[in-house]
């Protein structure tokens, strides 16, 4: 084992920055690749296709952002119980149908909902189902520093 580690840093103390900028260069590609083929997954017209294409991401810890939900995904969401699927799936951009299942889960995890509940890049009834679970969380924890950052930040909007 020794002696393979040796070989390896040998290779790469011989890398000149010419070489390091291409195989960085090269690694960048295959990623923003990587990208475009996750895109065309979530995009998919099929629910298995996209169903991939969330399961890539999630491995990835890539941002999900699904446009055309069925009612599987949508289903899916809804009965979701892992935080970082709801998380990695509340982006702005994000269908509005899906943000307002994130919104009412109660697996998504408080500072998504926060965030929701608070910033305006976020659909209108997504915001405001945010806010309704952020003041039941606030009513059952008072202290949690979450809460005591809202001040005005926070109210139902039109």
């Amino acid at each position: 084992r020794e002696t393979r580690t040796l070989r390896v840093e040998k290779i790469f103390m011989k890398l000149t920055n010419k070489q390091l900028k291409q195989i960085i260069k090269e690694e960048l590609q295959e990623m923003m690749g990587m990208d475009n083929s996750l895109s065309k997954l979530l995009d998919s017209e099929d629910e298995y296709m996209i169903m991939q294409g969330i399961e890539l991401a999630l491995t990835l810890n890539k941002p999900i952002v699904v446009n055309n939900p069925s009612r599987m995904i949508l289903d899916y969401v809804k009965n979701s119980t892992d935080s970082d699927l709801l998380t990695l799936m509340a982006q702005p951009t994000t269908h509005k149908r899906i943000l307002f299942r994130i919104a009412q889960n109660q697996n998504t995890p408080i500072e998504v909902i926060r965030d929701i509940a608070t910033n305006h890049a976020y659909n209108v009834r997504a915001a405001n189902l945010a806010t309704k679970s952020l003041n039941i969380y606030c009513a059952q924890y008072p202290d949690d520093e979450i809460c005591g950052d809202l001040d005005g930040d926070m109210g139902y909007r039109n």
